[in-house]
């Protein structure tokens, strides 16, 4: 049995940073008086590289990732492919790859997406755990390849030349497209229109699929679904979080890797969806086994929860976990206690009571925004689940 917390900040407009500490060194003189924009301080790093300035670079690359994450994500594309044609911008390439890794959403929501090198894009479409649905990725991936291509926008007009430009440009990423877990009616509305830039056989082993029921698909064809968690408080990387904790993993010195968690998170309660009492809890959550709940609280955003491997209906003798009728996940006596409307009431507490550490250090009451209850389920990397 275990508890812990996840705290994160919601403030400001970057949803993903990992700034580097404020530069100790001191700035130079014309990067520090100048009110300079983004795209000038990176023209700057520029030349600064080919006069071999790098004191300058390194302090433009902190200060860039330090203060301007937001301008980075949204011209991820620009930057990516400054940062990979200049071997001296090294924080600012780990940066980005970083983001490849935790959040490749990011890169697809890009302002200048479609400037995007088409080996980043097929790295980005190979992925199983992108939480974007494959009709989605499809919209992407077209609208990638009419934008850099310079291509009407109006289909009507389009020639056969106009098509073959099209298919030799999204050629190496189509492969990575999973047709199957596109939906037959959205395949009609909006795969077929662009049947001229998939090749033959491939279209005609994704139309028997859909219209065929004994029709088994190409090897080449079947691909699993893509790892997604269905939350609205937390990402992957935050359940890749979870899970070492869940297996007794050092976080400190073990990186999370969100592509090899071993467990699929299966929603079973939200508070905004399910309610928010104690009776909707159990109504939903008894008789489940491993389950983690987290809760996101009011006004301070702070995420914090606790998982059990065991049913919510078992009392435990050693009160790690509490069955409550009217009350909420309870960890402890009073360690973590759900009480009333868990988002209007303000009866929530966290007072350590059972547990060594306190799971919030502040013991006043309080309300939620917004909880979920997951199963942990381990994950059967066979199974295709089509």
């Amino acid at each position: 049995m275990s508890s812990t917390s996840l705290s994160r900040s919601d403030s400001g407009s970057s949803k993903y940073s990992t700034p580097p500490q404020t530069p100790s060194t001191t700035p130079p003189p014309f990067i520090m008086y100048l009110n300079m924009n983004t795209s000038t301080i990176l023209e700057v790093m520029i030349a600064a590289d080919e006069l071999c300035l790098q004191e300058i670079i390194d302090y433009a690359q902190n200060y860039l990732l330090l203060y301007k994450p937001g301008w980075i994500q949204r011209n991820f594309a620009t930057t990516y492919k400054i940062a990979t044609v200049h071997n001296s911008f090294n924080k600012l390439l780990e940066y980005c790859n970083e983001i490849i890794v935790n959040d490749p959403e990011l890169v697809l929501c890009s302002d200048d997406f479609c400037l995007l090198e088409e080996n980043a894009l097929l790295t980005l479409l190979k992925r199983d755990d992108l939480l974007i649905d494959e009709l989605t990725l499809w919209d992407y991936l077209i609208n990638w390849g009419i934008t850099s291509t310079g291509l009407s926008r109006n289909l009507s007009e389009w020639t056969n030349k106009d098509y073959e430009i099209l298919s030799e440009k999204v050629e190496k990423c189509l492969p990575s497209i999973r047709f199957l877990h596109i939906s037959s009616g959205d395949f009609y509305k909006r795969i077929k229109p662009f049947a001229p830039i998939i090749p033959v056989e491939l279209y005609e082993d994704i139309l028997q699929y859909h219209l065929v029921p004994e029709h088994q698909p190409s090897e080449n064809l079947i691909q699993p679904k893509r790892v997604t968690i269905d939350s609205v408080i937390i990402e992957r990387k935050h359940a890749a979080l979870i899970a070492n904790w869940i297996d007794g993993k050092d976080c400190e010195t073990e990186k999370e890797n969100c592509l090899n968690n071993p467990y699929e998170f299966k929603l079973l309660h939200r508070g905004s969806r399910d309610g928010f009492t104690g009776i909707e809890f159990h109504q939903k959550c008894n008789s489940k086994c491993a389950t983690v709940s987290i809760m996101k609280i009011s006004n301070t955003g702070e995420l914090i929860g606790g998982f059990t491997p065991i049913s919510c209906r078992v009392k435990d003798p050693s009160r790690a976990i509490n069955y409550y009728k009217n009350y909420g996940p309870s960890f402890g006596g009073n360690d973590l206690k759900l009480a009333g409307n868990f988002k209007i009431d303000t009866k929530c507490h966290c007072r350590q009571e059972d547990y060594e550490n306190p799971i919030r250090n502040d013991p006043s009451s309080f309300n939620i925004d917004e909880y979920e209850v997951f199963q942990i389920i381990p994950r059967r990397p066979d199974l295709m689940n089509l």
